[in-house]
């Protein structure tokens, strides 16, 4: 008998709650047929002159019958040594997470009322906790946050290549720069009906409202760092004309899903009620102490609350641009930095090669890129100490450079290897996700409902450690503190919430550290939760749907909202909408 039988013949009782009244197959597909639809990405324009530090709009056109995932296209422009002007040179960055930064906040409004609004440092956030690596790189390439546009750009660095540049530079995008090069990004939107195709936005439902999108950039100032010279110890050293550049060119993309004609005409008829998620975000609360009772105004059943701690030192814009400052140092501000020091990992090439190497000189000799294409210095090569008193050049060059190992003693003519310039490239592209700063600023954490610990204190790595690990894909940079009420909070199915609307008195109690407020220290605490709302759309409008307001408990007699109910208590007009936050 073969051993295949065998195994098939010793069948048991306990077998029974496994294979027993079969429901499925392993040996024949099965699928489900869908109905027929097509979808179109359409680019959106905004009304008025989409530039640094102004607030546009866009109306959605009905272009399709559903609006579903939706884009920021954005063109950055280049920042090039002849914006130098009497500095002489440009040393310049964008900020990182460049396409993040840049958003001050986005909203949606449908009907001239505001459903969900969404802030550059939330999206940032959302993607730490639910990036997954596979997707990460091109994400990032999206949003703008590479060595091309966040690492320092140097004179002595080779031109710009490109089909638009005017010198021809190394083709290799891994050549160092002396330009931040013109580069469109992709900034996808986080709004309910952008991540879940059952969520689409019902355009052809919504026959007499408006859909409009509000974006809110940030000034120029907070999103890029341009200086003339790093030699200077005081004094202002930002290059005026780098920061009178605008937007070359930007507009929305819009995903439009076009439905066959039955199911077109159900849209258009039957009314939809939908489950959506919005933030809520109460505003930056400003501490100085130690000790601090963080005051929670949220409503509607929350799934999570997400809560960063950062020090006005890391987001210092002005002194960033002073020669005399830290941030200076640090080659720009750190508005993602969420710990209680600077991250000192310089974003620069020249932090992972000598200037020998990574500079053009004459021509292609010393130069990254050589005129065949080729790394000018593929390979690592030994150092060698010459005299035997001095350990190549430069400070700190002393015949005791070296690690002692053991019983390791200098030997004559010791050699030592020296990066190439292929290994600079690979340190330079793998420290972009690599940071030198400090710990959790949050200490401990705890949460009181009505004077009532919700969890007893914790130490702050179980926040952005544990909880994250638990509940979400990712696990995120040191500062971002998560308290999840439910199991699987990335989804759009519920698995756990808290009423906060039945919350008369919420309060996060934190402890922070000794580097995050010593001294006359400051630091923000930003707060964000996530919660569930009702959208209904009928006759063509949005109908208000009050989910749980705050009110005493009595007789059901509103919607059931899942496993609570509420009673209405909002009696004027509804417009459209659902209910304000």
């Amino acid at each position: 008998m073969a051993g295949g039988l065998m195994q098939l013949v010793a069948y048991g009782a306990q077998d029974v709650f496994l294979t027993g009244t079969p429901e499925i197959t392993f040996w024949k597909v099965s699928y489900r047929r869908h109905t027929n639809f097509a979808m179109e990405s359409i680019e959106q324009t905004f009304s008025g002159q989409a530039d640094f530090g102004r607030r546009v709009t866009c109306t959605i056109s009905r272009n399709g019958d559903l609006c579903y995932r939706t884009y920021l296209q954005l063109t950055l422009p280049e920042i090039n040594q002849s914006m130098a002007g009497n500095k002489g040179y440009v040393y310049a960055r964008w900020l990182n997470y460049i396409g993040e930064q840049i958003i001050a906040q986005v909203e949606v409004e449908i009907g001239g009322q505001r459903i969900d609004r969404q802030y550059g440092d939330w999206m940032h956030i959302w993607n730490q906790v639910t990036m997954s690596s596979e997707q990460q790189r091109g994400y990032w390439k999206m949003i703008g946050n590479t060595t091309q546009l966040t690492y320092m750009i140097d004179p002595g660095f080779a031109a710009v290549s490109g089909p638009c540049a005017a010198s021809g530079g190394p083709s290799q995008v891994c050549a160092p720069r002396n330009a931040l090069p013109e580069t469109t990004l992709y900034i996808p939107l986080l709004f309910w009906f952008s991540r879940n195709p059952g969520l689409a936005l019902p355009l052809i439902a919504l026959q007499y409202h408006e859909v409009k999108i509000n974006i809110d950039f940030r000034p120029i100032g907070e999103c890029l760092w341009a200086v003339g010279d790093l030699t200077k110890t005081t004094g202002t050293q930002s290059v005026s004309q780098a920061y009178q550049q605008s937007l070359v060119a930007a507009s929305l993309y819009v995903d439009y899903i076009f439905l066959d004609t039955d199911e077109r005409r159900k849209m258009a008829q039957n009314p939809h009620e939908y489950l959506i998620e919005q933030l809520q975000f109460t505003g930056d609360e400003s501490v100085g102490s130690s000790s601090n009772k963080i005051k929670l105004n949220f409503n509607h059943p929350c799934k999570e609350l997400i809560w960063v701690v950062q020090p006005d030192a890391n987001v210092d814009y002005c002194s960033s641009l002073d020669a005399a400052g830290l941030l200076f140092r640090t080659l720009g501000a750190q508005p993602f930095n969420y710990t209680d020091a600077i991250d000192a990992l310089p974003p620069s090439i020249a932090a992972f090669g000598g200037p020998n190497e990574v500079i053009n000189v004459d021509g292609d000799k010393g130069g990254f890129i050589n005129a065949s294409g080729l790394f000018e210095l593929p390979g690592a090569i030994d150092g060698q100490n010459r005299d035997n008193s001095e350990w190549l050049t430069g400070p700190g060059a002393e015949a005791t450079n070296y690690l002692p190992f053991g019983n390791q003693a200098k030997a004559d003519n010791q050699l030592g290897s020296l990066v190439s310039d292929a290994g600079t490239f690979v340190l330079a592209e793998t420290a972009l996700d690599m940071h030198c700063w400090g710990e959790n600023p949050c200490v401990t954490a705890k949460l009181q409902l009505n004077g009532q610990d919700r969890f007893s204190e914790r130490e702050g790595s179980y926040f952005d450690v544990v909880q994250p690990f638990q509940h979400h894909t990712r696990a995120p940079d040191t500062g971002i503190n998560v308290y999840s009420f439910a199991l699987r909070p990335e989804e759009h199915q519920p698995s756990g919430s808290c009423n906060f609307s039945r919350i008369d008195n919420a309060v996060l109690q934190l402890v922070l550290s000794a580097g995050t407020v010593a001294g006359t220290a400051t630091a923000k605490v930003r707060v964000y939760a996530v919660n569930y709302n009702v959208l209904r759309v009928m006759s063509g409008i949005n109908r208000k749907n009050q989910l749980c307001q705050k009110t005493i408990r009595r007789k059901q007699t509103g919607p059931v909202c899942g496993n609570f109910v509420c009673a209405p208590v909002n009696t004027k007009p509804i417009v459209s909408g659902v209910t304000r936050m």
